[in-house]
């Protein structure tokens, strides 16, 4: 029993952080619209804040 929980215990901790993402590396979506255009199809329009941008802004203050 107390290998099983070391090994489960080593399994966890040796996860990391294999599939992260840098925050200016994607887009966070603050709001999406969708109307209904011409002929039957939808319009989507999405909102997104540009990361990069807004960290140079908070540099600059």
């Amino acid at each position: 029993m107390r290998k099983w929980l070391s090994v489960c215990s080593i399994l966890l901790l040796l996860t990391g952080c294999w599939d992260k993402v840098e925050l200016n590396e994607i887009s966070i979506v603050t709001g999406i619209a969708i109307e209904k255009g011409e002929k039957g199809k939808f319009l989507v329009t999405v909102e997104t804040i540009n990361a990069p941008q807004l960290s140079a802004e908070q540099r600059k203050k």
